[in-house]
């Protein structure tokens, strides 16, 4: 093993254009990444099919995962195979409370195969990334092994994490949602669900980390048939998605409003009460996925060219950035705010001038069948509707 010891997060520090240059403090945190279901056994049992529901809440504050599987067992008897879902640690200032089972921030975690629920235990294994957990010494040695932290290092950061009783070592470790299964000759299905603590941030509204490359330790190190849901239900979404998405498979907008594009940091998708789809037959799951509002690059777009942010262009991030970057608001500013969480929604303006400015970013989608109205506005969003105002 090789020590790995846990820092404190470090602060970032993003210089912004508005009308100078102000830079602030990154307060927000990245908490833990979805993954998927890996054999800890090795196995010849494959995964023929899959599919993936990654939900975006209209909060942003969790995102919700529903994965349906279909595994093949070749063999002509039954098969038992040792499985995990890992789930590592990154905000390191918290750790599990004495007695809590199971990761700090994932909820509702649940597994069934051919419809039948499956208990699990939960475990601790060393972890140094999403492809090398540690598992031949799984589970830890909870008599060797302590949960740990609080010792202050010379470089301003702390250890924390599994200490050893002995040495006092630290090592970076994930929680293992542990069960056994038994495949049964042919098909089976596994249903797995689970909620999980977005990303967020003042640099970013959501990132929504997911390990895919775990998936490559099944038979054959490939998934036959892939499928990637994301939706946005009830509410509107713009973001940049990565991940391991070549020529072999294919983009759709399965529901709802939404479009697409092509930008130097990735495939941009605005959905509106909608899904995005990807199927791909065959499928190597050699990247990791990453979903990513477009904050961040919106910044470094203005930082490098040495331009100003323009109002309302990034429409999520106006409950935290708009008023350090605009101190005093003119009347127009206050229409365009105020207006914003209409844009969104994409309705049609009859003013010319209005119409014209929000039809310059790449997030307004107008809808001429949406009736204006507040009903299915956050509590933020009616908060900050009323703040712009007109006294």
């Amino acid at each position: 093993m090789k020590k790995n010891s846990i820092r404190r997060i470090t602060t970032t520090i993003l210089a912004l254009c508005a009308l100078c240059i102000n830079t602030y403090a990154n307060d927000g945190g990245y908490f833990v990444s979805g993954n998927h279901l890996i054999p800890i056994s090795n196995t010849d049992i494959k995964i023929a099919k899959e599919v993936l529901t990654i939900k975006l809440s209209d909060t942003t504050e969790y995102t919700y995962v529903d994965v349906d599987y279909t595994f093949v067992n070749n063999s002509s008897k039954p098969k038992t195979v040792k499985m995990g879902f890992e789930a590592e640690i990154e905000d390191l200032y918290k750790l599990p409370e004495e007695g809590v089972k199971g990761h700090p921030y994932i909820y509702d975690f649940t597994v069934e195969l051919n419809g039948k629920h499956i208990n699990h235990t939960n475990e601790f294994a060393f972890y140094s990334d999403s492809e090398s957990l540690d598992y031949k010494n799984f589970p830890v040695d909870k008599t060797k092994w302590i949960l740990g932290g609080d010792k202050y290092e010379d470089d301003g950061g702390w250890d924390r994490g599994l200490m050893n009783v002995k040495t006092k070592e630290f090592y970076a470790y994930a929680h293992v949602y542990y069960f056994e299964v038994t495949f049964k000759p042919g098909e089976n299905k596994i249903h797995h669900t689970y909620r999980y603590l977005a990303g967020m941030g003042q640099e970013d509204a959501f990132t929504v980390k997911y390990w895919l490359k775990p998936a490559m330790r099944w038979e054959g190190n490939k998934i036959e048939d892939f499928t990637l849901r994301i939706s946005a239900e009830n509410t509107a979404k713009d973001f940049i998605l990565n991940g391991p998405f070549d020529d072999k498979g294919s983009f759709r907008i399965a529901s709802g409003t939404g479009k697409t594009r092509i930008s130097k940091y990735g495939r941009e998708f605005v959905i509106r009460n909608g899904v995005v789809e990807y199927n791909c037959k065959d499928f190597i799951p050699n990247k990791d996925l990453l979903i990513k509002s477009p904050d961040t690059y919106i910044y470094k777009d203005h930082e490098e060219n040495n331009t100003e942010h323009v109002l309302g262009e990034f429409y999520d991030r106006g409950e935290y950035w708009l008023p350090m970057l605009y101190g005093e608001y003119s009347d127009w500013s206050k229409r365009i705010l105020r207006n914003l969480p209409y844009a969104s929604r994409g309705y049609v303006f009859k003013d010319k001038k209005l119409a014209d400015y929000f039809s310059q970013f790449f997030w307004y989608m107008p809808d001429p069948s949406w009736t204006p109205s507040q009903a299915d506005f956050t509590e933020w969003e009616r908060n900050f509707v009323k703040s712009f105002s007109k006294q």
